[in-house]
């Protein structure tokens, strides 16, 4: 009975006073435990490249480290076949956290070999 009369004189400054030191409790017991360990940069990718000549369509895929690479690749592209023969379908994507492999370097061997699955070889 005393705790109930106790409760019922409790003055609003008091509650509020209690209320505030509850939340900075919970803040500083909750907060820490949500945030990152430690704030690592991104893990960076080998760039990948995958080219398919199917029904005239040279279909060019992968993530590449920048738009110069990707133009690069299909200025060979297009350079390798004529727009009668072949249509290029870029889906080439650039992604920031791709990481230089020398792409323009390893693609070069790779065009006559495409340019050749037209003629069956």
């Amino acid at each position: 009975m005393l705790a109930i009369e106790w409760l019922m004189r409790m003055e609003r400054r008091t509650i509020l006073g209690g209320g505030v030191f509850a939340l900075a409790l919970l803040a500083l017991v909750c907060i820490p435990r949500h945030l990152p360990l430690s704030a690592s940069p991104p893990v960076p990718v080998p760039a990948n490249f995958h080219a398919r000549l199917e029904q005239g369509t040279l279909m060019l895929r992968g993530s590449l480290p920048d738009a110069g690479a990707r133009d690069r690749i299909l200025d060979r592209a297009r350079a390798a076949f004529g727009p009668a023969q072949v249509r290029v379908l870029d889906q080439l994507k650039p992604e920031a956290r791709c990481r230089p492999i020398g792409v323009t370097s390893t693609n070069r061997p790779l065009m006559p070999t495409i340019r050749g699955w037209g003629r069956g070889t």
